[in-house]
């Protein structure tokens, strides 16, 4: 399976301009070439007070890990808010997609685009992961542990079609007839090309295209969100309104609101 390792999630509250202001500390790395198949990044997050931490959805399915819970997000198509304690590390696992049912056998339809307790989903190799991983207490130790549970899992990973159908999608920036394009281009039926993307990642083509497209929206009007017009032509929207409708069902607000929300305080939350 080739690695589509071009693709780079961007996420407003990890960005520099946030984590001052917010006080969060958040360190990343890359796994070993033998995981970088099915694996993107291993991340830490601490926040010096108690925060409401926001992912916009990246097409990246993610492990969620604090001291007592992992949470699983397989696929999610708008904003998630997790509250997090100050003064506690939370771990993440990003994978690529179609890793979960390679290295899980997870039947992401019945996730949906839920975010569920991954304990539950009944893998031992989840357990594995949880369990341990704050027995240790520097990050490069938690990434060590999660690459050797990880890495033990014999796996064949997704297919070659499915790899090549990311990197169309990523090339694309999402934007690009999924019935008529991407199947053809695939040499397949419109509705193969949507059975597979279901068993790999839960969801339709057409749904994981409209996510990474989003996610490059969001990216792009992150910097400058006046900019909405310019937006809607270089990412196909039919026009600016939308491409606003489509950023409001997703975000919950307007860009400019939307992202004045990582400058400020507005995520932290009081002690219970």
């Amino acid at each position: 399976m080739s690695t589509p390792g071009y693709f780079q999630p961007f996420q407003p509250l990890l960005s520099a301009n946030a984590q001052k202001p917010l006080g969060l500390t958040v360190i990343e790395s890359r796994p070993s070439n033998a995981l970088g198949r099915l694996v993107h990044s291993f991340i830490q997050v601490r926040s010096a007070q108690p925060l409401v931490y926001a992912t916009i959805p990246d097409a990246l399915p993610t492990f969620f890990i604090g001291p007592k819970q992992t949470l699983c997000a397989s696929f999610v198509s708008r904003v998630v808010e997790l509250p997090i304690q100050a003064g506690v590390d939370y771990f993440g696992i990003r994978f690529r997609p179609g890793a979960l049912k390679a290295l899980f056998d997870v039947d992401l339809n019945l996730i949906g685009e839920k975010v569920v307790d991954a304990l539950c989903l009944g893998n031992q190799n989840i357990g594995s992961l949880h369990h341990a991983l704050y027995h240790f207490t520097s990050f490069e130790q938690r990434v060590a542990h999660c690459e050797s549970v990880l890495g033990a899992i014999p796996t064949n990973g997704p297919t070659e079609k499915f790899a090549d159908a990311l990197a169309i999608i990523y090339s694309s920036q999402g934007n690009l007839g999924i019935g008529s394009c991407l199947a053809k281009t695939l040499q397949m039926s419109s509705r193969q090309l949507n059975r597979m993307f279901r068993e790999y990642v839960g969801v339709s083509a057409k749904c994981f295209a409209a996510v990474v497209r989003a996610h490059g929206v969001c990216e792009y009007l992150y910097g400058m969100p006046k900019q909405s017009l310019v937006a809607s032509s270089l990412y196909g929207y039919f026009d600016q309104s939308h491409l606003l409708n489509d950023f409001k069902q997703r975000f919950l607000l307007s860009p400019r609101p939307f992202f004045e929300r990582f400058r400020s305080d507005f995520y932290n939350i009081s002690e219970t």
